[in-house]
């Protein structure tokens, strides 16, 4: 499965010596072949074994060296590629290490008692929510002293938050296809997204967002919030979607197999969309954040009736597309429900690759490996076919 990948990635290849691109190459076509194995179960022999350790361990190895190997392949696809619309889609996931030889020596995300990282990827899709590569990745982790700081945290400029995260993939999403105004990019992101200076911010008319409200922020020039303005139109339209009794509501083009014990049962729901255009003021004063007025499109799906004990589908998308017409906002919900595809890699690189059981002594190794995963085009491939 990977005798088309690996060939095109290696001419991407960053370490700066021949032999180690070679032996990441190498590497990724050994644990291709047996995807979900550990690496003594992936290796044909002891020195298979022992030279992909040596490549996780060698100090010409760096987490973001590989990580740009593929985002430099991504984007050569791209300009290759006829102009279309592409989905840069971020979310963040904790992968648990436990039970890890690497625990003792590792941070935490919750508590004291969870070695883990924090995990922001940024998954490009076609328009169609097929995956084509990962752009980004971001990890962390906290000290033990840290823990328990998060009001305090509140304070600090934005740049010592985890929001800063967010804002560092926007901004890269902008800087790497400023230059291809023939294609339009769409950043995806769910609640966590909901960032004031993310928000406030369009650089290029060809690069967009949809992002999910956390908030429920007041107009500028009115003593109003959003859900209300929203409540005072009148619905552009209704449409029915298709969901799944204790999942979460998605129209996804590609899905994965559900795990074992997992309700199949569905029911119809319908949903009512209501949309405008507003400018929004500023959420926080504070001299940390600059923040200023923006103007958005803001797309509304909720559902009607809905039946006792499930809960309603409602989503308040804040957009820089433009919304016009009834079209325009299920377009606007189209490609947001398509934000899934990042929920189903994710699920695919624990449940299928088993990234949290990498068995490696030193924390720094751990994460190379997962990286090494993360763009393994089996990933890809994995829950795209099933």
């Amino acid at each position: 499965m990977l005798n088309g990948y690996a060939p095109t990635i290696a001419s991407h290849a960053i370490f700066g010596n021949r032999k180690t691109n070679d032996r990441f190459v190498s590497t990724l076509e050994t644990l291709g072949k047996k995807f979900g194995q550990s690496i003594p179960r992936s290796s044909n022999n002891k020195r298979e074994m022992e030279s992909i350790y040596h490549f996780f361990n060698s100090n010409r190895v760096r987490p973001e060296y590989i990580i740009w190997s593929e985002r430099d392949r991504l984007i050569e696809f791209i300009s290759n590629e006829r102009p279309c619309t592409w989905l840069s889609i971020g979310d963040v996931t904790t992968l648990n290490y436990t039970k890890q030889r690497s625990a003792s020596k590792m941070g935490f995300v919750t508590s004291k008692n969870q070695p883990a990282y924090n995990v922001l990827s940024q998954l490009f899709c076609d328009e169609q929510g097929v995956p084509i590569g990962l752009f980004d990745q971001i990890y962390w982790n906290y000290k033990v002293e840290e823990l328990g700081k998060r009001r305090q945290r509140q304070h600090l400029s934005i740049e010592f938050k985890e929001t800063a995260h967010y804002l560092r993939q926007w901004k890269s999403l902008n800087d790497t296809f400023a230059n291809h105004p023939q294609s339009r990019f769409i950043h995806l992101f769910d609640r966590a997204g909901d960032v004031h200076e993310l928000l406030q911010t369009q650089e290029h008319s060809h690069i967009f967002y949809i992002i999910r409200s956390k908030n429920d922020r007041k107009l500028l020039d009115e003593n109003v919030s959003v859900s209300e303005m929203l409540d005072g139109l009148q619905p552009s339209g209704e449409y029915e979607l298709q969901i799944h009794k204790q999942s979460p509501p998605k129209q996804t083009f590609i899905q994965i197999k559900r795990q074992k014990g997992t309700s199949t049962e569905s029911r119809k729901a319908k949903i009512e969309v209501t949309f405008a255009t507003a400018t929004l003021r500023a959420s926080n004063a504070s001299k940390n954040r600059p923040l200023k007025p923006f103007q958005v499109g803001i797309v509304r799906a909720k559902e009607l009736s809905p039946p006792a004990g499930a809960e309603a589908i409602e989503w308040t998308l804040f957009t820089t597309l433009p919304v016009n017409t009834f079209e325009d906002a299920m377009e606007v919900i189209r490609f947001y429900t398509l934000r899934w595809q990042i929920e189903n890699f994710h699920y695919t690189l624990k449940q299928g690759a088993k990234v949290e059981e990498l068995q490696f002594e030193e924390p720094k190794a751990i994460w190379w490996g997962l990286q090494e995963f993360f763009i393994l085009k089996q990933a890809f491939q994995v829950f795209s076919s099933a």
